[in-house]
């Protein structure tokens, strides 16, 4: 039989061995990930040093925000403090000549993420309209119009600071009020300025405005478009006076929609059409809440976004970067439905699952639409 001293010093000994082990495998599960990367200037092919690199990353419970500045080979590092969530994609972030940058979405912590900036240039050559979206609800007598910008040069197009500097589009004939968009989205007179940078990749523009009292729309395309669609609820509200063709009916979440198109339209040429008198209901322009309308154009903005989002990986054989702060968020979670969409097609994901996720996820993105 041992003696009690060395039976006492034998179990203080495994208690203490038991007590270390505790704190070697809690830390090494605080610092769960060591997430690594590198800053690309892609317009001048060269690593970019002395950046500020952020990343913010989503427990299951919280999130934190993490800071690095590039080495002098434009490399950064990052130790986690846990896992990340896989419900929230993991985006890293920096500025570059004023500009903000994200990666694209980080789905291997293990791989070096690189984050791509650009130089800056004052020149639209480089950009154009993909898509131009005109949506009316002809009984509210009100119209939103969607934008899918695509840069195709190698530098962010961004002009000088200061009020009236950015992307310049003509409201329709006798438009002077709108509703909603990104910030910073103003007008000088029948002119409305975006004054966000564009990367190379693309951006979007939502807003909404009240549809002229005579139903006329008239408006002067300033940068070539590749297609231009109008879609008109209730589907059989009058459509006159149109330079665009007849399509026919779509269905588009749970509205029906009466469509027309254009495709390949230069800078210059003109859009116009009338739509024909229906009883409206038209809400007080500017009172209180967003009526329903605008929620509903918003919700068909979004599901537009993600068709631009699918296109865009399959013509670039990637994923889009996209601007910081809400707009970065704002592409995160379009990925976000796009995947689902492609799980749900491909049978990894129930119906019922995909519908609560989806419905959740656009809530968000209406709710980053609509911020001022």
């Amino acid at each position: 039989m041992k003696p009690i001293s060395r039976l006492l010093d034998s179990r203080l000994w495994r208690v203490a061995f038991t007590a270390v082990c505790g704190v070697i495998l809690t830390t090494s599960t605080l610092a769960a990930e060591t997430l690594s990367g590198i800053v690309t200037n892609k317009t001048l092919s060269r690593t970019e040093p002395g950046l500020v690199v952020q990343i913010v990353s989503h427990s299951t419970t919280d999130a934190t925000v993490l800071s690095d500045t590039t080495d002098s080979e434009g490399r950064f590092t990052f130790e986690l403090p846990s896992v990340p969530s896989s419900e929230i994609p993991v985006l890293i972030s920096t500025r570059y000549l004023d500009v903000p940058y994200t990666s694209e979405r980080v789905s291997d912590l293990s791989s070096p993420v690189e984050v791509s900036v650009y130089e800056i240039t004052d020149d639209l050559l480089s950009v154009g309209v993909v898509s131009h979206h005109l949506v009316i609800d002809a009984t509210a007598g009100q119209v939103s119009q969607i934008y899918i910008f695509r840069n195709d040069g190698d530098r962010t197009y961004k002009t000088r600071t200061g009020h009236g500097h950015g992307i310049e589009i003509p409201l329709p004939h006798g438009v002077t009020q709108f509703f909603g968009g990104p910030q910073g989205l103003h007008n000088h007179g029948s002119t409305l300025v975006d004054s966000r940078p564009v990367p190379p990749g693309g951006i979007q523009l939502a807003y909404s405005f009240p549809l002229p009292s005579d139903g006329r729309f008239h408006q002067q395309l300033v940068f070539d478009t590749q297609s231009v669609d109008l879609l008109v609820t209730p589907p059989e509200t009058p459509v006159s006076e149109t330079t665009l063709q007849e399509v026919g009916p779509v269905t588009l979440g749970q509205r029906q929609y009466r469509r027309l198109s254009a495709k390949n339209l230069t800078k210059g040429r003109h859009i116009a059409f009338t739509i024909g008198s229906l009883e409206r209901e038209r809400d007080e322009w500017g009172a209180g809440a967003p009526a329903p309308w605008i929620v509903s154009s918003l919700a068909l903005a979004t599901m537009l976004a993600v068709v631009c989002v699918k296109i865009d990986r399959k013509r670039r054989g990637g994923e889009p970067t996209g601007e910081l702060g809400p707009g970065a968020r704002r592409s995160a979670l379009l990925e976000q439905i796009a995947d689902l969409d492609d799980r749900l097609d491909n049978g990894g994901i129930a119906e019922e699952e995909h519908a609560r996720r989806r419905e959740a996820l656009k809530a968000e993105v209406l709710v980053l639409t609509r911020e001022p």
